[in-house]
């Protein structure tokens, strides 16, 4: 680490004379939001964007164009902060070079593109001691945070090395700390104070994440998360009997993420995490680890925060972790708005009770399921006090035929059952072709703060089976498979129960809703959990009442005819999802 003490001595007393610094278009460019921009090269290295053997210097030095700095003024009010992003190119792979990104100040330059004569003075940077190597590639991207409104605003950059590189790229992106080796390049990001760049990914993943200075980025605090990515190996799932996990640690809680061969990443969002949290370490399975950032879902070219509804953009995560979600920190009063991590276009809706989860979804609910009244858009005044379900789950096309009808009937939906339309719409559940609405891809699911704890993990988990269903063709048409070889007697008790028990009230004409709710029903708890599930339902006062033969049929057979399929249908779902009867979830937390 030698080369950092004369590096420091080297920034802080080089000398820059005024007749080095003219303004030359580089070869180097930075792309901002899309758009392309030069860069203006203010020595003779920096006009090559490399650092050669036995240069005249180990730096280069930009500014940024007219034009770049009126694109980032152009990003307020959306946005506080920015990172340039600069990639690298090591040229020598036998030993290691100590680079460095530092920024230049408007109080750097005598003018538009002169540096001011003599030293620079101290300020932040990002820099490492790298090799090809190390890294497992000669090729690294660092991205370097900045706030885009200060009174010595960001006018360039500079780079250092000590050994051979070229610069290939550089581009304005949003802001993000920790690193990432998904691919050939090596990806690092810093705060505005800068840091550290790890010498190889085996010590970035020893390191975990610092997000102590994730304030410093300027990003939304109720949307911002750590994300965790994992290669995608098929022995990483592991056995049904023995899952392999990896396990994140942040000194005051666990996030323990079972693998899943389709499983490409985990959330942990900020609003979510003990408070005290600053960091996030592997504790088991590091190896799977590819990335670990905290970031945000928003882009520089993303619509500004302040008009548009990022209340209604949905928060990807795991159902495992939206059942412990902190109401508290939800962006809307009486409802939160998800997707599924592992599975995107399903989208979830967690209501602040079943009052407001009605208004939402209680006419949809007589549409599409109720016996009697399905295919017709009732009144209020028909509705009366009836309750629609204690949670919900609908597919892209029976949203698109109960939303189609009412458009076409002139229906007066209530103000809720509007705002459901638009967010269908927009996040591509429901499309619009001409004037006309159709189905388009996904499905939706929902549940209430007003169910417990343990009814909150049942109904979810019965909820994101029908997801599955709704978006899975293949897993349809196995289940259509499975019901059909289905024991007589037990399919002739739950389509028995189906009918009889008041508050679900199924179309058991309906083959497609039936078969679906066989599927979640079978697979709403653990396989060990099936016979007793099913034996108690045939105790029930009502069912021993309405269906004597039947009840009585389930107890002798100890509920086989459900264990069977159930197990039929779980080897199908580890299989394809990496997921198991009754474990709908793939993250879970508990404290340390």
């Amino acid at each position: 680490m030698k080369w950092f003490v004369r590096f420091f001595c080297a920034v802080t007393a080089v000398s820059l004379f005024t007749s080095c610094f003219f303004e030359t278009r580089s070869s180097l460019s930075l792309t901002a939001s899309k758009s392309v921009f030069h860069l203006i090269a203010l020595n003779d290295q920096a006009k090559k964007a490399d650092v050669q053997k036995d240069a005249a210097s180990p730096y280069l030095y930009f500014a940024f164009s007219n034009e770049l700095l009126e694109k980032t003024a152009s990003l307020l009010p959306a946005h506080s902060h920015a990172s340039l992003t600069v990639s690298f190119r090591l040229e020598d792979s036998s030993s290691a070079a100590g680079i460095a990104l530092g920024f230049l100040y408007a109080s750097d330059f005598s003018s538009r593109y002169s540096l001011k004569k003599g030293s620079l003075p101290s300020r932040p940077l990002v820099k490492g001691n790298v090799s090809p190597s190390s890294l497992g590639s000669n090729t690294l991207s660092v991205s370097f945070a900045f706030p885009l409104q200060t009174d010595n605003p960001v006018k360039g950059f500079f780079v250092y090395s000590s050994r051979e590189l070229s610069v290939l790229s550089s581009s304005l992106d949003k802001p993000f700390l920790g690193w990432s080796f998904k691919d050939d390049v090596r990806k690092f990001g810093f705060a505005p104070s800068g840091g550290i760049i790890p010498d190889s990914p085996s010590q970035a993943r020893s390191l975990g994440l610092d997000f102590s200075q994730g304030s410093e980025l300027g990003l939304p605090p109720q949307e911002s998360f750590v994300l965790a990515s994992f290669r995608n190996l098929s022995e990483d799932t592991g056995a049904i009997e023995q899952r392999n996990a990896v396990v994140f640690d942040t000194g005051f809680e666990t996030f323990t993420v079972l693998r899943s061969p389709i499983q490409k990443s985990a959330r942990f969002y900020a609003s979510q995490l003990v408070p005290q949290s600053q960091s996030l370490t592997i504790t088991r399975n590091e190896e799977m680890v590819t990335e670990l950032l905290y970031t945000s879902p928003y882009t520089l070219d993303s619509i500004s925060r302040s008009s548009a509804p990022h209340q209604l953009i949905p928060l990807k995560t795991d159902p495992g972790l939206i059942v412990l979600w902190d109401s508290e920190e939800w962006r809307n009063d009486d409802f939160e708005l998800f997707s599924w991590e592992l599975f995107p276009s399903v989208l979830i809706l967690d209501f602040k009770n079943y009052a407001v989860q009605d208004e939402f979804l209680r006419r949809l609910a007589f549409f599409v399921e109720k016996k009697g009244y399905t295919g017709r858009l009732i009144t209020d005044e028909e509705l009366g006090s009836q309750h629609g379900f204690n949670a919900h789950d609908y597919r892209a096309e029976s949203l698109a035929s109960f939303f189609a009808l009412a458009d076409k009937e002139s229906f007066p939906l209530n103000d809720k059952e509007l705002l459901l339309r638009h967010i269908l719409l927009e996040q591509g559940v429901l499309k619009l072709e001409g004037s006309n609405i159709v189905s388009g891809e996904g499905a939706l699911l929902s549940i209430s703060q007003e169910s417990s704890l343990s009814l909150r993990y049942t109904l979810l988990g019965h909820e994101c089976l029908h997801g599955i269903y709704f978006t899975h063709d293949e897993f349809r048409k196995y289940n259509a498979q499975v019901f059909k070889q289905a024991d007589p007697g037990t399919l002739a008790f739950l389509t028995g129960y189906f009918t009889i028990t008041p508050t679900l009230n199924y179309d058991i004409e309906d083959r497609y809703l039936i078969e679906n709710e066989f599927m979640a029903y079978l697979l709403q708890q653990t396989l060990q959990q099936t016979p007793q599930y099913f034996i108690n339902m045939s105790n029930r006062g009502s069912v021993l009442k309405g269906l004597p033969e039947l009840s009585s049929y389930i107890r002798q057979t100890k509920a086989q005819g459900f264990t069977d399929s159930a197990s039929q249908l779980q080897d199908y779902i580890f299989k394809h999802y990496g997921l198991t009867a009754g474990r709908l979830a793939l993250v879970s937390r508990n404290k340390s």
